[in-house]
């Protein structure tokens, strides 16, 4: 109901995904058992790749990935190599064949009961979350037993008719995009190869490379097909090897550095594949028994996520009147009792939950509405989304602005939510060789567009109070109508005629034609959003309702006002007057159903109820004759207007509509609530004979204006493709077929939807989750309030209320004064005598201002909020550890940190890099520029020694990250062997033969006397976040370890050439230190593989932080001593500092640290663009005003752009020293 109801003519069967596999866990400290929820997921990559919990959304899907699964849990001993070729080729030989078959029948056997299934063998691992899961489930391996073996030719037909499609699609591509992006870092390199191995499988549905086992593999693979009746295709983009890291095949592994060969073939990237393939199996047989559940539902994933937050809500419920998938079916959706119900131990929120890309599926509002309220509320707790942002048509930014409704930060506060991305300016991965090899081939305008970039976003809760709950937020009732009706009008966007006719052409006809939301679905935004803030809610509502009716240009969107009022009653979010006085308004039309009949003698009739409206097979022949492929899929609408003679004309469309095929009984009374109706599904859909049923709500009054006469119709719904195509032949109204309300035969009226006997539930947030801020006991309490910019729409500015009471109270009133100090990123200090309140707000703010209250009782913390965190960045958001409160620790012990950036990483599984000889050395090359996708298109310039007025006027926090990274380029340099360019303030170690050399020791020193020495042992491949690591061990230098080193400190400080040590030593500012002790904890925290013990120091001031000592004390603590001296056992390096050292060290893992993509334009491409005159508003990167015209220059310099004022405004401070420096 939340999107469309869409007719699905053809659709695309994605038997595995695209991307490279994922840990999913890598944002949890290793000590905490994780429940996660996958949605979407295509295939079991990641939950091999990771070993953990996962749901699965499709019952062809599941049967394949179940089928898989206890493949693998029955070869105890991993001897078998052939669940390969069963899962990932089209063709498979008779040995292969036979042993699908038997395992199908195997778990087919298993399948007539959910008990008979939970007492089998796989019972524990696997378990089913509905009975209509298993059932689905088994009927896929029915059809794998007993008409695949007979219809081969017609599986064979299958895929040739893919091949086909496929070939018109694809037409001209020389480059397969996704796998040379799974590649990354060795993408270039593999790009022939990628391409040559996607051709070979698309022509022989294998990728055996020899000719006899390929004429072998005689028989079609069930497993790619979903059944029978399914109208689809495998997709074009289909390929096994883009699941996998196959940079493996491309690097020199230090396991056998001496057959390192200087070339790599198609048959080593297979091998490759497959040897990942074989480890993941291996891992995952070892854990399932003991550790695992798998627990899968075969649905919609927006049903599925709203049952499960009923379940979390009430405590008990199993339904909550949803339609377990939102196509062709009106089976409900029920969990099941033993696992949901009151005694029931499934999860219902989680640690993790990973959407993949249904955002670009299913609208990210509608699901990010669905899943935050499951994300639990600890600190660790991490939301993914997958999106595809086209760079052709805005800047990374701003279509991420865009998708989420117009401004990031104001969305995602309302939804409880924080995109660390986006306000980190930070990211584990860069955005991909993909990218390179697109400004390589100069190619980066044409294919930027039609090879959109793929972007993950990492959502966590708020910073306030982390572990504690999300944080109340209040906002003026008037400022909230204003963010919600923006966000109305994103949603509907290609409801805006004007909008529509602007972008008749492709992307933007595109996009405004896509139809992803429903009223339905703002509604239950508006829903979340009700529980998220504290303002008086029904002026809200009123205002924002005015607003919506008085928006004269989207004509389009007034047909759907009475979908918005009933849904706003539904989801109790506000009632206008024809529900919330529905009696007084049957009274007032003289309708008094004793002495009527039909639907006007309805006794106790509610204020909504259901049509169905029954559809001839015959109507929708405007969908069924042309060719299905060429129709894809089609959203539909039905409406209920006036009779066209009626002397009022009125017409109300309904876009959330449920549509099957089947057969229709009935029970109880007509026009009466006992009126029920029961449908059956034929699963033959639109290949079946079976009339349509197509079933929507409708407020009661509309279908009492005119009971017998008005009009009941169907259709596809209104944008400038449907109207192209169909308008012709349905006429300008789009109308497929229609009836009277009065027509009983083909239109049924009642309380409830097909096979649904209550209202459907959206209940968002449990009201556990929101906490306020409590300080000091009960003396101070916190409220956070949110002022919003009313040009924008957005929240521009943060206000923090401290009311005090008690000593604190006192205390104030005597002093008249506290002591506020701004914590980066949105953390500040209050003192009042020797109490320390420690405030957060959810968002990182500017500087502060503060109030105090004469008698003490108000102190009052207000400050905007950073516009754009790519030009305010906050150092501390680097790679800072959080720490969460005592309640929520891991154990009985000390807190737990937590990488609140940095992915946790073991760095044991990481293949290790060879630098043994040149062949090995050369292979590195690949380093060159992934290392220089660190920067961004402004660090670029900035970076670059003739571009000094740039850093001039860049903040300290700007200057300092940038030296940083620049560090640890040349870091990474180093130990790959290239011939670095090094700046004069390092000094680098000389072999005899006077030559340059690095022997793994590096140095950093600022002129205050602090001093860091990193020790790399091994350079590694990391595979799940597609770069590279250092496994290193890092030594500070403080006052402890002074004189444990002082003999090797001596001749190091007179003689920097000395092989007394064998270090590069690196001179750096007291800008870039901080950036370095800031960032180190959290390597150190992420490889971490001992516990933290009690005495930890990172709570030695009776609060906890990292670092442990003062930033500006050259001789302090940066990192705890829980970790110090602890190492692998053969973890050496040749140093003769080392061996001093060692004890005093502690492991670390230095990865390099990417700019965001969406932050602002990353690398070579956006550097590209912006050097063309392709550049976005220097405050929010979008590419048009709000009006959708150009951007206005500065009138000072001409130099940069601005989408508006406030924009303008919000860059002030920024700009107006650069401005005046390019004047002079």
């Amino acid at each position: 109901m939340l999107s469309p109801g869409h007719a699905r003519l053809w659709d695309y069967f994605y038997p595995f995904g695209n991307t490279a596999a994922v840990c999913l866990t890598q944002a949890l400290p290793p000590e905490k058992k994780a429940d996660m929820l996958l949605l979407g997921c295509g295939d079991v990559r990641n939950i091999l790749f990771t070993s953990t919990v996962g749901y699965w959304s499709s019952h062809a899907l599941a049967a394949r990935n179940i089928l898989l699964v206890t493949l693998i849990v029955d070869d105890p001993d991993g001897e078998r190599d052939d669940n390969w070729d069963i899962y990932y080729h089209v063709f498979l030989n008779d040995s292969c064949y036979d042993r699908l078959i038997g395992q199908a029948t195997k778990l087919h056997s298993l399948c007539s009961s959910l008990e008979t299934w939970r007492a089998s063998k796989y019972g524990k691992l696997i378990r089913f979350c509905d009975h209509g899961t298993l059932t689905r489930v088994a009927q896929v391996w029915a059809f794998y037993i007993f008409v695949a073996p007979h219809r081969q030719s017609w599986i064979n037909t299958t895929f040739k008719d893919a091949v086909d499609t496929r070939k018109g699609k694809v037409a001209g591509i020389s480059y397969v995009i996704p796998g040379v992006r799974n590649a990354t870092p060795t993408g270039v390199k593999a790009a022939v190869h990628i391409y040559e191995l996607h051709e070979h499988f698309w022509r022989h549905g294998s990728l055996h490379l020899d000719s006899t086992a390929r004429s072998q593999a005689t028989f079609a693979n069930p497993m790619f097909v979903s059944s029978l009746h399914e109208t689809m295709d495998l997709h074009q983009g289909l390929d096994p090897l883009l699941g996998f890291h196959t940079s493996t095949a491309y690097v020199p592994l230090a396991a056998d550095p001496a057959s390192t060969p200087e070339e790599t073939g198609s048959e080593d990237v297979v091998v490759a594949a497959k040897a990942e393939f074989r480890a993941w199996s291996n891992t995952f047989r070892t854990r399932a028994e003991e550790y695992l559940t798998l627990r899968f539902f075969a649905g919609d994933a927006l049903s599925f996520c709203h049952t499960l937050q009923h379940r979390r809500v009430t405590g008990s419920a199993t339904t909550a009147s949803w339609y377990r998938s939102r196509h062709h079916t009106m089976d409900p959706l029920v969990l099941v009792d033993d696992d949901y119900g009151t005694d029931g131990t499934a999860p219902v929120s989680f640690d993790v939950v990973d959407t993949s890309d249904l955002a670009d599926c299913l609208g990210i509002l509608n699901l990010l509405v669905a899943t935050s309220p499951l994300l639990d509320n600890d600190a660790s707790s991490c939301l993914y989304t997958d999106i595809l942002a086209r760079h052709g048509e805005a800047t990374h930014q701003g279509t991420f602005s865009e998708l989420v409704g117009g401004h990031a930060a104001t969305v995602s506060l309302l939804l409880g939510l924080f995109p660390m991305e986006y306000w980190t300016n930070t990211a584990s991965s860069s955005i991909g060789d993909d990218h390179l090899l697109l400004v390589g081939a100069d190619q980066w305008k044409s294919e930027a567009t039609s090879n959109p970039q793929f972007l993950r976003i990492t959502w966590r809760r708020p910073p306030s109070t982390p572990g504690l709950g999300i944080e109340p937020l209040h906002v003026n009732e008037i400022s909230l109508s204003l963010i919600l009706y923006k966000i109305y009008a994103d949603m509907f966007l290609g409801e805006d005629v004007t909008t529509s006719s602007e972008n008749s052409t492709l992307p933007g006809a595109e996009r405004t034609s896509l139809s992803f939301y429903t009223r339905a679905g703002f509604v239950s935004l508006l829903s979340l959003v009700k529980r998220r803030v504290v303002t008086d809610w029904d002026q809200a509502m009123q205002a924002l309702l005015a607003k919506v009716e008085s928006n004269s240009i989207v004509m389009v969107g007034m047909n759907f006002m009475q979908e918005l009022f009933l849904y706003m009653h539904l989801l109790d979010v506000y009632s206008v007057g024809t529900f919330k006085y529905f009696d007084d308004f049957r009274v007032s039309m003289s309708l008094e159903p004793k002495r009527c009949s039909g639907l006007l003698g309805w006794q106790n009739l509610p204020p909504c109820v259901c049509i169905t409206l029954k559809v001839p097979r015959l109507a929708l022949r405007e969908f069924t004759s042309p060719n299905p492929r060429q129709l894809g899929s089609i959203a539909v609408q039905a409406a209920v207007q006036s009779f066209p003679k009626s002397p009022t004309a009125w017409f109300n469309a309904f876009a959330a509509v449920q549509l099957c095929f089947g057969t229709l009984s009935t029970s109880g009374t007509p026009f009466s609530n006992s009126f029920e109706l029961s449908v059956k599904e034929n699963l033959l859909g639109w290949l079946g004979e079976c009339p349509l049923y197509v079933s929507f709500r409708v407020p009661s009054w509309i279908i009492l204006r005119e009971p017998q006469t008005a009009i009941v119709s169907f259709g596809p719904q209104r944008n400038p493709f449907t109207a192209d195509r169909s308008a012709p032949t349905l006429g300008p109204e789009l109308v497929m077929f229609e009836k009277p309300l009065g027509d009983t035969t083909h239109v049924y009226i009642s309380k409830h939807p097909p096979n649904l006997r209550g209202f459907i539930k959206v209940p968002g947030f449990a009201k556990d989750v929101f906490t306020p801020q409590i300080l000091t006991g009960a003396e101070a309490k916190t409220s956070i309030t949110a002022s919003v910019n009313s040009a924008t729409a957005w929240i521009d500015n943060l206000t923090a209320r401290l009311e005090l009471s008690g000593a604190l109270r006192a205390a104030v009133a005597h002093r008249k004064s506290a002591i506020v100090t701004l914590l980066p990123p949105s953390h500040c200090e209050v003192r009042v005598d020797h109490t320390v309140l420690d405030v957060t707000f959810p968002l990182p703010t500017g500087d502060l201002t503060a109030y105090i209250e004469p008698a003490g009782h108000l102190i009052e913390l207000s400050g905007p909020i950073i516009n754009n965190p790519a030009t305010s960045p906050t150092s501390a958001f680097t790679s800072p550890l959080i720490f969460p409160p005592f309640s929520t620790t891991l154990h009985h012990g000390p807190v737990i940190p937590i990488c609140w950036t940095a992915p946790y990483i073991t760095l044991s599984k990481c293949p290790k890099l060879s630098t043994a000889n040149p062949v090995a050395l050369s292979r590195l090359s690949f380093l060159r520029p992934h290392i220089d996708m660190m920067f961004s298109a402004r660090e670029t310039r900035m970076g670059k020694s003739s571009a000094l007025q740039p850093l001039m006027f860049a903040t300290e926090e700007e200057r300092g990250r940038l030296k940083f990274k620049l560090s640890l380029a040349r870091l990474f340099s180093e130990v790959a062997g290239f011939a670095v360019i090094r700046p004069s303030s390092w000094t680098p170690r000389r072999d005899n033969g006077g030559d340059l050399k690095f022997d793994g020791v590096y140095t950093l020193r600022d002129g205050s006397g602090s001093r860091l020495v990193i020790f790399v042992e091994s350079f590694r491949l990391d595979l799940a976040r597609r770069t590279v690591v250092l496994d290193c061990a890092v030594l500070v230098f403080t006052l402890a370890v002074l004189p444990a080193l002082s003999e090797w400190l001596r001749p190091q400080a007179t003689d920097a050439d000395s092989t007394g040590g064998g270090a590069v030593i690196a001179d750096v500012d007291a800008e870039e230190m901080r950036v370095w002790k800031e960032t180190l904890p959290s390597w150190v925290e992420r490889c971490r593989e001992w516990m933290h013990r009690e005495g930890c120091e990172y709570g030695r001031e009776g609060k906890w932080k990292a670092p442990v000592g003062r930033l500006d004390d050259p001789c302090g603590e940066v990192v705890c001593g829980c970790g110090r001296g602890v190492f692998p056992a053969g973890w050496k390096l040749d140093s003769q500092l080392w061996n001093a050292a060692k004890e005093h060290c502690v492991r670390a893992a230095i990865s390099p640290l990417f700019a965001s993509a969406l932050a602002e334009d990353t690398g070579e491409l956006g550097e590209k663009a912006e050097t063309e005159g392709v550049i976005g508003c220097r405050a929010c990167g979008k590419k048009m005003t709000k009006e959708g015209g150009e951007l206005k220059d500065c009138n000072k310099c001409l130099k940069v752009k601005y989408c508006g004022r406030a924009c303008q405004r919000a860059d002030l401070k920024r700009h107006k020293p650069e401005c005046g420096a390019s004047k002079e």
